[in-house]
């Protein structure tokens, strides 16, 4: 922070001036910039000015080495600049509404995570049981056979809670998703297991 009495000196030593003040008068004149631009040896000075009223004097634009723009010709420059682009921003906003509802999904989907991951423990401890109870039947088989019975009780398992995962996270996207979440614990006792 500079006090004011020091701004030429800040405007030998910067390369651009933004000023922004509520003065009902000009805070820079022509007079106060050209002996700093002297100093610069050369360098220009951009000044924008985007204070209304102004606070840049427009003689200030005339003199060598300043370039000055305000508010106005700002705007008209981005008028210019975007026209273009107009289609492409539309595009962009498509692409943004697309992915927010995408986020949105997901978001929706993780409160439905802790139903589902319960499910799969459930089906995984009946899984594990009933091999457990098996056990005196599946003993006169090898060990490669024991293995296949588990990979593919496994795979039942999987396979069966495959489409109720995927349509339990879809459903969670809805308004009233949470209700899917509830009712999949409720019907398979998921609560009463955990208790």
């Amino acid at each position: 922070a500079r006090g004011f009495e020091r701004i030429g000196e800040e405007l030998e030593l910067a390369d651009v001036v933004v000023s922004s003040t509520r003065c009902p008068r000009y805070v820079l004149t022509a007079d106060d910039v050209a002996p700093a631009l002297r100093r610069r040896s050369g360098r220009p000075l951009l000044l924008v000015d985007i204070a209304v009223p102004r606070d840049l004097d427009p003689a200030i634009g005339l003199l060598d080495g300043a370039s000055l723009y305000d508010i106005d010709q700002l705007g008209d420059v981005l008028g210019e600049e975007l026209a273009p682009r107009r289609d492409e921003i539309v595009e962009a906003d498509e692409l943004i509404g697309q992915e927010v509802e995408s986020f949105r999904a997901w978001r929706l989907s993780l409160d439905v995570v802790p139903a589902i991951a319960a499910l799969r423990r459930r089906a995984e401890e009946i899984r594990a049981d009933e091999l457990a109870r098996s056990e005196a039947r599946l003993r006169t088989l090898s060990p490669r056979e024991r293995e296949v019975v588990d990979v593919v009780t496994a795979q039942i398992v999987n396979k069966l809670l495959h489409s109720p995962t995927v349509r339990i996270k879809e459903a969670a996207a809805e308004p009233d998703g949470a209700a899917y979440a509830v009712a999949l614990r409720h019907l398979f006792a998921l609560d009463e297991q955990s208790a």
